[in-house]
This record gives C-alpha cells, sequence and structure tokens, in this order.
C-alpha cells in the first residue's frame, strides 16, 4: 500500500510553498510522486516544485485543464495508476486545485480499484489564517468562508495549517480558532506556519495517532474512555464506552468503506431520542450513507440532517443521563443499518 497525502486549500493559500518544503527535506532514498492539478491550461506550480525536485526519486507530473474532483477525475485515474505501475513511489503527494470540491478525490482513491493499492493517510488543508481577519463574518453569505468549497475544504481535512502566521493578527487566530472549533468530527491536529515550512513528520501524523473518540467536542470536559473491538463481515469495528456518575457515553468508529441505510439509520435515532427523552445529551455521527456522506445532529429532540464531505470514517457519539441504555441492542440495531 502506498501512503497517499491529499493537499486542499484555497487558491494563494500556500500549498505549493509546503509541498516544496516537504520535498527538499524528503529522505534522499525514498521515492515520491507529487500530483499537481492546474485549473488553468497553463501549469506553473509543477514546473516551480520540479526545480526543487530530486530528479531520480521524486517524479512531478502535472493534470491541466480541469479540476480532478469532476471534469478532469479520469486523468487523474490514468496519470496514478501510470506512476503506480512504471515509477512505483513509496509515497504520494496530490495537489488539488483551490477551485474543486475534494470530496470527489477522495471517493476515487478509496473506490474498489484503488482501495488495494493506496492507503489515504491524510488530508491536510492549507488556510491562509488572514481570511479570518477582514472577511469572516458567519453569517455573510459572500465571505469566502462560506462558500461551499471552502466549507468542504474544512469538513473534509484531518489536519489544518494555518499559513502566513506572520501577517495575521490576534483577532484572526481567535476567529480561526473559533471557527474550526465548530466542526465536527475535531481535527486530529493544528499547526501553524509562516510560508508553508512546516516539520516533515507531519506526514506520518495520522499513522501515530490513530481515529479514537474523545467526546470532548459535545462537552466541557473529557472523559475517562473504556473500548471495546467488533468483527463484522470481516472489518473492523470499535466501541467506546464512559461513565462519570452523571452520564454514559457510547460511540462507535466503523471503517469509511461501510455504508449506512439513512432511512433505517434515521429510525434508530428517532427511536433512541424517545427512548432518553428529557435525558438525551447529544446525539453526534457523521457516516457514509451511499452516495452522499451525511452528518446528524440530535439536541432538544430534534434530528439534524446535513450533507457532510468528512471521509476519513464513520463515527457516532451518544451522550445521555440516562444509565439504562441497552448498548448491546443499540449496536445491533446499528449493525442491521448497514448495506
Amino acid at each position: 500500500m502506498i501512503n497517499t497525502h491529499l493537499i486542499i486549500g484555497r487558491l494563494g493559500s500556500g500549498k505549493s510553498s509546503l509541498i516544496q518544503q516537504l520535498i527538499e527535506n524528503k529522505r534522499a532514498d525514498e521515492k515520491w510522486a507529487i500530483v499537481v492539478n492546474e485549473f488553468g491550461q497553463v501549469g506553473i506550480d509543477a514546473a516551480l516544485l520540479a526545480s526543487s525536485a530530486d530528479a531520480d526519486n521524486t517524479q512531478i507530473t502535472e493534470i491541466a485543464g480541469g479540476c480532478i474532483c469532476c471534469a478532469a477525475q479520469s486523468q487523474l485515474r490514468v496519470q496514478l495508476t501510470t506512476l503506480v505501475r512504471q515509477f512505483k513511489p513509496q509515497r504520494i503527494i496530490i495537489e488539488a486545485t483551490g477551485l474543486g470540491h475534494p470530496a470527489g478525490i477522495v471517493d476515487l482513491l478509496r473506490d474498489d480499484y484503488f482501495n488495494n493499492i493506496i492507503r489515504l493517510q491524510s488530508i491536510i488543508a492549507v488556510i491562509d489564517i488572514n481570511l479570518f481577519n477582514s472577511t469572516y463574518n458567519s453569517t455573510d453569505k459572500r465571505s469566502p468562508l462560506n462558500t461551499a468549497v471552502f466549507i468542504q475544504q474544512a469538513q473534509l481535512a484531518d489536519i489544518i495549517v494555518f499559513n502566513k502566521l506572520d501577517l495575521a493578527t490576534e483577532t484572526s487566530k481567535q476567529q480561526a480558532r473559533e471557527y474550526f472549533q465548530q466542526i465536527y468530527p475535531e481535527k486530529v491536529k493544528f499547526i501553524q506556519a509562516i510560508h508553508g515550512r512546516v516539520d516533515i513528520d507531519l506526514l506520518s501524523l495520522l499513522s501515530k495517532k490513530p481515529n479514537k473518540l474523545t467526546f470532548s467536542s459535545s462537552l466541557n470536559k473529557p472523559l475517562q474512555l473504556d473500548s471495546d473491538e467488533l468483527v463484522f463481515r470481516d472489518q473492523v469495528i470499535k466501541r467506546y464506552f464512559s461513565d462519570d456518575n452523571e452520564m454514559i457515553g457510547v460511540g462507535f468508529i466503523f471503517p469509511a468503506e461501510m455504508s449506512f441505510r439513512r432511512k433505517q439509520l434515521t429510525e434508530v435515532f428517532d427511536q433512541l431520542n424517545i427512548q432518553c427523552k428529557p435525558l438525551l445529551i447529544r446525539i453526534k455521527a457523521v457516516l457514509n450513507t451511499g452516495k452522499f456522506w451525511h452528518s446528524f445532529n440530535a439536541i432538544n429532540q430534534q434530528v439534524e440532517i446535513q450533507e457532510s464531505f468528512y471521509r476519513r470514517d464513520n463515527r457516532i457519539e451518544i451522550i445521555t443521563a440516562k444509565r439504562d441504555v441497552d448498548v448491546i441492542e443499540l449496536t445491533e440495531k446499528l449493525l442491521a443499518c448497514i448495506r
């Protein structure tokens, strides 16, 4: 399996600068393939990256004239297949154009063909932190932060790199923190950078920090967790428990490849909502529902469902003051929702 990383971010955020820093600090004996997507017909970023790369162990490939999330997706499939067969890289880095919707790239990398070849290890969003200075407005639809592309990038990323920190004000730093604290699930890591300079260990962060639930995004305090694992259809499902004598938490992490029946799943959450009323504190979930992913948020006896662009795994967090929730029955109902 080839460790693969997707670099996303708005135009001018510093994606190419970050990749250049990574190339300059890579191990000399490790073979890297860099795929650069340019929306225009004339590519510049790929040429700049090639000038700092080791020609023997770094292959720079450009896909120009469209976004690899949609119009140029077939070109990405061809280029990756060629790189894997001919160059045989040990690591692949894909730089998406700042104009595209990168969830489509993730879905391609996890399809039946690439799923056995490529391991999508991390999705890294490079954010110009100064966007939060003059343009931050949670209600202004004209703000760059409220565009569909930026929202998708913010939800999809595992790791956030706040770039151009040397130009940032304390206000922009605070507003950036507040913005990303509202996004569920919480990010693996926030990194601050100037001119895209980051430690190369950035590429191994997710392998050192496996996915788990903390319930910290739902409460003002972390809960002590126990966990176990279930095997369902030859796939490992992680289950988490917490109990602090005031409330209990139950959580699940399912592999991203598992797909849930949305209608049946909604019925399970509605039943749990009624069962725990009025002691339910929160249900939060992000789940693969087939063609799309959806977030589920139950609070005050209402279950809100929205499309989500998170792709790392399926996860559910339930927190309630009702202490007699049947976890085994709940697990069976959730497993029955899987396609």
